[in-house]
């Protein structure tokens, strides 16, 4: 076992315990144990619970599930997800490529995986990036998140968005949500780390804050759909995000789709931007990797768990 998970397991514990009010004694009491010492232990990431005891540990603190699939994931009695071979991805998004009907490529559309890594955008897409194609094809080759795109204050999308705050908690509470059984798995746990490595100090603060008012305990549902102010050329636009899972990619890849929201307005006002933009033919951009011979990716890309 992982000395490193062995010690966030037993924070978790505490941490759950804390939170729920009860003191070493009250729970060691309601496990039925004689004594603190094997919380203790499992709280000092000395002992690994049975999956078991973690049960019953949720049990008696009245957790969610999702907090227990969190201890569990941690103790290391749950797998990580594995993404599906390359080659099927391959194939499954060049045929949403081809099949995609052409009305609906007006506006943005996107594929992203679980961890919010763009993997294919449409051409409408440029429009948020100062029609930029050699960006864009650079954002799906080295597969960038969709959180670091939005945070990164360099890049043409983060000026475009209006009601900053909002925008970002809406996007943290989208990966928090999609996300709420993979809170173990290594890619989460490093998420905020990596991202500092790729923000600037302001930009990684702005991720922070939004990190830590967004609370897991706190998220109750997944939103299908959200709302999405921005704002090409000072015009301002309204969209719907509507985000679907791709069944025949075991639901870990997901269709983001923006849609106009349809008050009379603002439906005028985005159909006039977006026919202003420069004309160009309808395509998709994917990874320049994606090809029959390409090898197959780890399963968390260059996410990796690192002892502090």
């Amino acid at each position: 076992m992982n000395a490193y998970k062995m010690q966030l397991l037993g924070a978790a514990v505490r941490r759950l315990r804390q939170q729920h009010g009860q003191s070493l004694f009250d729970l060691a009491t309601a496990m039925g144990w004689q004594g603190t010492s094997p919380l203790i232990a499992i709280e000092k990431g000395k002992r690994l619970p049975r999956p078991e005891t973690l049960e019953r540990l949720g049990a008696c603190l009245g957790l969610r599930h999702a907090d227990i699939v969190f201890l569990q994931g941690l103790a290391g009695y749950r797998q990580p997800t594995v993404l599906p071979p390359l080659e099927h991805i391959r194939l499954v998004l060049g045929d949403i490529a081809a099949a995609y009907p052409p009305e609906q490529l007006v506006f943005p559309v996107y594929v992203m995986d679980f961890q919010f890594r763009v993997w294919m955008a449409n051409t409408a897409s440029l429009i948020f990036l100062g029609d930029d194609t050699a960006l864009m094809q650079a954002f799906v080759d080295q597969r960038r998140t969709i959180l670091e795109i939005i945070f990164d204050s360099r890049l043409a999308l983060t000026d475009a968005a209006l009601s900053r705050d909002e925008t970002n908690r809406d996007q943290v509470y989208r990966f928090k949500s999609r996300n709420l059984f993979r809170q173990h798995e290594d890619f989460y746990l490093a998420y905020p780390d990596c991202l500092r490595m790729k923000l600037t100090p302001s930009d990684y603060a702005c991720f922070g804050r939004a990190w830590d008012e967004v609370q897991t305990s706190a998220i109750t549902s997944y939103r299908i759909k959200t709302l999405n102010r921005t704002a090409v050329d000072g015009v301002p636009m309204d969209f719907v995000l509507e985000e679907h899972p791709i069944p025949q990619l075991e639901d870990m890849f997901f269709i983001v789709s923006y849609y106009p929201e349809p008050s009379p307005d603002n439906l005028r006002r985005c159909q006039t931007v977006f026919a202003a933009a420069p004309p160009r033919p309808i395509r998709w951009f994917m990874p320049c990797a994606l090809n029959a011979t390409a090898p197959t990716e780890p399963p968390h890309g260059l996410w990796a768990v690192h002892p502090q």
